[in-house]
């Protein structure tokens, strides 16, 4: 696990440049007490040169991650959780990440080395890495969202607020995450997954209906009552829904936040149009909607801006400031390539 800005090597050179100087501080383990009852805990494995070795002085430092719990917990429990940290790693480098390698300990499970002390025994633990890739991704600092160096102080706090959120808007980001890990093979598939992640967002974030719930039930009822007996059953099917607000709604309330990065009003109309328009067409494919649609380099243009703005939300959600996520967009390339910014 690179990246954390942690790093205890540190190299200095002599005036001319002909002579250098390598030394190595091992560094201390980092422990977070998560709200769901687990420890976090960052730690850092490292080779030293060999001697003797006159021809090559190596360094390697490695950061690991563990999962605790003070008490007994099943398996599935210490996956679930394992699951959601590596997808907010997934979110703070946005780039696929995976476990590759995992083992679980037990203090019932013990052995005795030959010094004598009893030793947890290692238990190689073999499952769905999820999400998944082949490839070792390569992760660059102006294209992550966010380094450990610029959270440190703050990340427990903001990995239990993305576990919290978790539990919360768990099926939005299903649908973000199979958008962007590639799941999708197609861009149809993928814009349909943004869209409908980011309706689902705002159904799991707001409460808000067309006109007030008491108001929409007792003309629920008006209407009802009015109504030929054996019709009032699919009436009732129908109005079911009746008090949501559409769409468009949804994504206009989403927009809001960040609106000054998707250009003028006219501007914005003209995407909340294209993803409705898309979005419909993709789903029930009436001819009527299909010159309104979007499609080829369009159709991945408002995906971008789709991905963009649900990564800004998330960004909320773990809990950064306004400032904040200004200066994320301001320094990330890659979130400004998605807002047509570069």
């Amino acid at each position: 696990m690179n990246g954390l800005g942690s790093g205890g090597i540190s190299v200095s050179y002599g005036d001319d440049y002909r002579t250098a100087t390598i030394s190595y501080t091992p560094q201390d383990e980092i422990v977070y007490n998560l709200r769901n009852g687990f420890k976090l805990h960052i730690y850092f494995g490292y080779t030293l040169p060999e001697p003797p070795n006159t021809t090559e002085a190596k360094i390697t430092q490695q950061a690991y991650l563990k999962l605790s719990s003070d008490e007994a917990k099943e398996l599935p429990d210490f996956i679930a959780t394992l699951h959601q940290i590596t997808y907010l790693l997934c979110f703070a480098v946005d780039a696929t990440v995976t476990i590759s390698d995992v083992s679980a300990t037990s203090n019932e499970i013990i052995t005795e080395g030959s010094d004598g002390k009893k030793r947890p025994v290692p238990i190689k633990v073999y499952y769905p890495s999820l999400p998944f890739s082949e490839e070792i991704p390569k992760i660059y600092s102006h294209r992550m969202l966010f380094r450990f160096g610029q959270v440190r102080e703050n990340a427990e706090v903001i990995i239990n607020n993305w576990l919290e959120a978790y539990s919360t808007i768990r099926p939005a980001l299903g649908l973000y995450f199979s958008a962007v890990t590639g799941t999708h093979k197609y861009l149809d598939g993928k814009f349909l997954a943004l869209a409908q992640g980011l309706e689902t967002y705002h159904r799991r974030t707001s409460s808000e209906t067309l006109m007030d719930r008491g108001k929409f039930r007792k003309l629920v009822a008006t209407m009802l009552c009015l109504a030929p007996k054996e019709h009032r059953k699919w009436l009732r099917g129908r109005l079911f829904h009746g008090n949501e607000i559409n769409l468009g709604q949804r994504i206009k309330k989403i927009i809001e936040p960040y609106k000054t990065y998707l250009g003028n009003s006219k501007e914005r109309n003209k995407i909340v149009r294209g993803i409705v328009n898309t979005r419909n067409y993709l789903t029930h494919y009436s001819e009527e909607l299909e010159e309104e649609s979007a499609k080829g380099m369009d159709l991945w243009v408002l995906c971008q801006k789709m991905e963009a703005i649900f990564q800004l939300h998330l960004l909320q959600q773990l809990g950064f400031t306004e400032s904040e996520i200004q200066g994320i967009l301001t320094n990330n390339y890659k979130l400004k390539q998605k807002f047509n910014e570069i």
